[in-house]
């Protein structure tokens, strides 16, 4: 035969690592083969022409010179045939290969091309897993706990038994065959009663495993106690390890015998399961392990576990913990582990000796991924310290507003006082003192908006804003307000879209935030007198920002946050910042660390910003500065402002008179003593059962009614709508130390003619009776 004539598959046929040997198709004589044969076989191409199939195989049959002819002929008249064959080489050594044949002519001769590969690897693994799956199911048969496998079917209404092992039979007193295929309801059909039916629908909806606790079974064929454990494999398939109690409620000795490897090993089914020898190398993992490391049995069995852990340290911390083993006792053990991806896990260990009675037997452990639940349980915490903070803020919130609602009642007599005093004052060197109590009063006023602000029940005037042009019309303003040696630097992003709030609030939120930061650089610099400050600095940025989950997760206050675009005021300093105590803090009402403290400063910020459904980040480094961020929603449209009518002035004042309702006998006498002085006739109660009864008796006989938001016994609502029964026409106007939007808001289907927001001075009074002169 003559391969000479076509160089190019001459060079294929030398080139290829497989054997391949061209036959004679009627007498199986070997015509030629190439160097993948000499390596493969050991010996030189003459030697292999000189020789037969026998010679290079088995010999015996199926693998002989008979059986090789049969596949030869098979190849010519059939077409291309694969087999496995077991082989021999020169030396003797038997191999396992794999030979395809197919026919063909070369030169006009009628050949057989067979290529033959060596699969012994192959034939080694198969082995292997051979070996592992009779040991799993060796391992399922022996069980001393029944076991069920369960199929889900008429979308996990019910369930067919897919397997049945030994323990089971003999616990349930049936045959594998008797159940396989068949639905749990048609075997046990107590079982929906027994609530087991429950347990296998929701482990098969959610996936999670479920103990089912001892309860009892029966039906007419079967009954005892039993306790199930209800697991979810990756193939969908429903697990359910169980166990025969009824002996041991009956006898608490059976409790003394849950210590062999079967129930050590059931009891670790729902995580992955180890075994280690007592030099802590793998003899045997589940394929639990492998899902959980990433690793296969084949990669870790006879390795140590120190391949798991990121440190010495950790892995002879772990190891600590064996001897602990040596007492019977199951040990617990968190660690970290290295998966093969190099990711770390966090994992839960729990293992026993299966030999107890030496300190050098082997042991098994369960190895749970707690990695979830770690980062649950760190959200959790995160979750309860903010509803923690949030609940505190309520309370704080709650108690200002009301402290600033009763404040603003006494300030109403005081400022009342003082404007009659003022009136009928003849000195005018006590006018000076009165118009400093009259000052002093309108600046605590201010202070209770500020604890109103607080307690999100503040007035605020909302409008379309920008941001920038606001900061352009305070900034000379900010300048003024801290130390000159402080650089105060702008960064303002161009074109931002407006929002939607009250400017006097920015302008707090900003003032605020801005006094602060240069607070702390002072107090730095008077901490560190032997420090140069080259450069005190404060920069407040404006910059527009997509807001997300992640986003929210950094946010330190905030509630009701959704996704969008917002408007970040950011206030940075390079003072001497925070510790993290303190950073907790900050929100607290009065408290401050500041030698300036501004007590409700960012309090009010935070009442604020939580008002208008934004959020609030402060990050700090003790002695490096600090970065205090706001986030309010960017407006998408032009938001619809709600415009209280007025009527027009006339300039005098009611004829009829004004019937004053309060339960505050000093706002009472005050307010009669300021409508006596404008010249206004004026009729006080004190209850809304007493405001009805005088309107009944004189329905048309006033001018108007002045009645305060909360009143004991008959409720406002109840008395406005009695009110308005008596004489539909009359105006009522409410007067609160709330503001006008809160009591709106708490009245929602109720029309007020008019609003006084306590303390109101007389002039204020006046404006408001002169819409009613008439």
């Amino acid at each position: 035969m003559n391969l000479k004539n076509d160089s190019i598959c001459k060079a294929v046929f030398d080139a290829s690592v497989e054997g391949i040997f061209v036959h004679d198709a009627k007498t199986g004589d070997i015509l030629t083969v190439n160097k993948g044969a000499e390596i493969l076989f050991g010996c030189s191409k003459e030697e292999i022409i000189k020789g037969s199939i026998n010679r290079f195989s088995l010999g015996e049959s199926p693998y002989s010179q008979k059986e090789a002819m049969l596949h030869i002929r098979k190849a010519r008249e059939e077409g291309p045939q694969r087999f496995e064959w077991l082989s021999r080489r020169a030396d003797g050594g038997l191999f396992w290969s794999e030979v395809s044949l197919s026919y063909t002519k070369l030169d006009g001769i009628s050949v057989i091309i067979a290529i033959v590969r060596d699969i012994s690897r192959q034939k080694d693994l198969e082995k292997r897993l051979s070996l592992s799956e009779a040991r799993y199911r060796t391992l399922f048969e022996f069980m001393g706990d029944g076991v069920a496998v369960y199929e889900a079917i008429d979308d996990g209404e019910d369930f067919v038994f897919l397997d049945f092992n030994r323990a089971a039979e003999r616990i349930e007193n049936i045959s594998r065959a008797e159940v396989i295929g068949r639905r749990i309801t048609e075997v046990f059909p107590g079982i929906e009663e027994f609530g087991f039916l429950d347990v296998l629908r929701e482990v098969h909806k959610t996936g999670i495993a479920i103990h089912y606790p001892v309860k009892y079974y029966r039906d007419e064929r079967i009954q005892g106690w039993r306790e199930n454990y209800v697991y979810r494999l990756p193939t969908g398939e429903i697990v359910a390890v169980y166990q025969d109690k009824t002996q041991e409620l009956e006898t608490e000795e059976v409790l003394m015998q849950k210590t062999d490897f079967l129930d050590k090993l059931i009891n670790s089914m729902p995580a992955g399961v180890i075994i280690v020898n007592e030099n802590r190398m793998f003899k045997w993992v589940s394929a639990k392990f492998e899902a959980i490391t990433g690793y296969s049995a084949f990669e870790v069995l006879g390795s140590n576990t120190r391949f798991l852990y990121f440190d010495d340290g950790e892995y002879e911390r772990v190891g600590k913990a064996y001897p602990l083993l040596d007492h019977g006792k199951e040990v617990d053990i968190e660690t970290i582990w290295r998966r093969k991806d190099g990711k770390p896990i966090n994992i839960l260990l729990r293992g026993a000796r299966l030999q107890k009675q030496t300190d050098r037997g082997q042991v098994v452990a369960t190895v749970l991924d707690i990695t979830n639940l770690k980062i649950m349980e760190e959200e959790r915490l995160q979750m309860e310290r903010r509803l923690r903070d949030v609940q505190r803020l309520e309370s704080l919130g709650l108690i200002a507003g009301g402290i600033a609602h009763d404040f603003n009642n006494i300030l109403m007599g005081i400022i009342g006082n003082a404007e009659l005093a003022l009136l009928r004052s003849k000195d005018g060197i006590q006018d000076n003192y009165i118009d400093a109590i009259i000052s002093s009063s309108k600046k605590a006023a201010g202070l209770c908006k500020q604890l109103l602000a607080y307690a999100g029940k503040g007035k605020f005037e909302t409008k379309i804003l920008d941001v920038n042009a606001l900061i352009e019309e305070i900034k000379q303003f900010l300048k003024l307000s801290i130390s000159k040696d402080i650089d105060l630097e702008y960064q303002l992003q161009p074109d931002l879209p407006p929002i939607f709030i009250d400017p006097g609030l920015v302008e707090q939120i900003i003032m605020n935030l801005v006094l602060n930061a240069s607070e702390a650089i002072e107090q730095k610099y008077n901490n560190s007198l032997k420090e140069i400050v080259r450069s005190k600095k404060i920069i407040v940025r404006t910059e527009l920002v997509e807001f997300n989950s992640f986003c929210q997760k950094k946010c330190d206050y905030g509630e009701n946050l959704t996704e969008g675009k917002y408007i970040k005021i950011e206030v940075e300093d390079n003072g001497c910042g925070m510790d993290e105590e303190t950073r907790q803090r900050v929100f607290d009402p009065f408290f401050t660390t500041k030698f300036y403290g501004r007590g409700l400063g960012m309090a009010t910020v935070m009442g604020i910003v939580r008002r208008h459904r934004g959020g609030i980040n402060i990050e700090s480094h003790k002695g490096k500065g600090t970065k205090v961020c706001v986030c309010l929603p960017a407006s998408t449209g032009s938001p619809e402002i709600k415009a209280y009518s007025e009527q027009e002035v006339s300039g005098t004042l009611p004829r009829k008179p004004v019937l004053l309702v309060d339960d505050e006998p000093q706002i009472v006498k005050i307010g009669i003593e300021i409508l006596n002085a404008l010249g206004v006739q004026a009729k006080a109660c004190y209850s809304g059962h007493e405001c009805i009864e005088i309107l009944r008796k004189d329905p048309t006989g006033f001018s108007c009614v002045i009645c305060d938001f909360t009143m004991p016994g008959l409720t406002l609502k109840e008395t406005l709508r009695e009110i308005k029964k008596i004489n539909r026409d009359l105006p009522i106007i409410l007067s609160s130390g709330f503001s006008r939007q809160h009591v709106e808001e708490e009245l929602k289907g109720f029309d007020m003619a008019d609003f006084l927001q306590k303390p109101y001075s007389m002039n204020e009074l006046r404006k408001v009776l002169q819409k009613y002169s008439k």
